[in-house]
């Protein structure tokens, strides 16, 4: 029998219970959040406010936001060729690789913020050819290494543009995986670099960067820093600590703008120290460190303040 509606009674139950069998399946589905997340999508806020190329890769995809692209497929044959290059120069097996990789990719998946989609296939894969893909470039600029097939090496401009998107904050990998790769026995043991004694990848990142990491006041000296020390999750995250000193307080009042200090009858002076927070006041002076930006500099500084805004309270670039 039927209500006055003409519909039968248990209808609006009925219903429901594919409903809700719906929606219990979507929850038991969600992917666990992890409390290390570093490497973030820039937020649309940042996109829409500045160019959106200041936050995507031109020439070469770093991690797996971006893989697959278009417009980044010419530098995939390439890091293939820097993979075979780190097999043969470390004598490594391939299998051995996948599995060390695969053994941590549960933690690697825990570095970005949002779920990733590619297999484990894939994504191990995503992992070990770039990763193969930095240490090679970054001991070819160290030790200066370079052959004519090398397009690389024997291309500046390429190297810039590569530099740049390497301090993406959408293609960044884990730094713990690049170390591991980097210090496996035979890398060392077996290196033919010809080089005497052994370099830190650290020391690499430094070198490599070294035009970058001097224009936000970090010290590149390797007799000065003590690179063991260095820890961070990725490569905007280096710079911070303990390559860059900041004394700056929780609770620290903001300075005010240059403007209303000159008109406040405060002198300004060039001071001696690149350190970027080496600023000093004494006696209605003000000594600020003399800073070179370029263009590519402005997006890297772009990056790591959207970087800090998305996973630090204490923001010093930003500041």
């Amino acid at each position: 029998m039927s209500n006055n509606d003409g519909a039968a009674p248990n209808d609006t139950e009925n219903a429901s219970i594919p409903l809700e069998t719906s929606i219990r399946e979507k929850l038991q589905k969600l992917p666990p959040l992890s409390p290390s997340c570093f490497i973030y999508r820039v937020p649309e806020r940042f996109r829409l406010r500045d160019n959106p190329n200041v936050y995507t890769p031109q020439v070469v995809s770093i991690g797996p936001l971006h893989r697959g692209k278009e417009t980044l497929q010419d530098m995939e044959e390439h890091k293939y060729r820097y993979l075979q290059q780190f097999l043969d120069r470390t004598e490594e097996n391939l299998l051995v690789l996948y599995t060390k990789i695969r053994d941590q990719e549960a933690d690697l998946r825990s570095y970005y913020a949002e779920n990733i989609k590619f297999c484990s296939n894939d994504f191990v894969t995503i992992m070990l050819v770039d990763a193969a893909f930095i240490i090679e470039l970054f001991l070819n600029h160290y030790f200066n290494i370079a052959n004519s097939t090398d397009r690389i090496m024997s291309a500046p401009f390429l190297i810039n543009d590569i530099s740049s998107d390497l301090l993406l904050l959408e293609n960044q990998l884990p730094f713990f995986i690049l170390e591991d790769l980097f210090y496996l026995e035979e890398v060392n043991r077996n290196s033919n670099s010809g080089v005497n004694g052994k370099v830190s990848f650290i020391q690499l990142f430094g070198k490599f960067f070294e035009q970058e990491l001097g224009a936000v006041g970090a010290d590149c000296n390797s007799e000065m820093v003590n690179f063991c020390e260095v820890r961070g999750a990725h490569f905007l995250d280096l710079p911070r600590e303990p390559l860059v000193r900041c004394t700056r307080n929780e609770g620290t009042p903001i300075a005010p703008s240059i403007t209303e200090l000159h008109q406040a009858g405060v002198k300004f002076e060039v001071g001696s120290t690149r350190h970027l927070f080496g600023i000093r006041f004494n006696n209605g002076i003000l000594q600020i460190p003399k800073i070179e930006i370029s263009g590519c500099m402005v997006d890297t500084l772009r990056n790591i303040a959207v970087f800090e805004q998305c996973h630090y309270l204490n923001s010093r670039i930003t500041d």
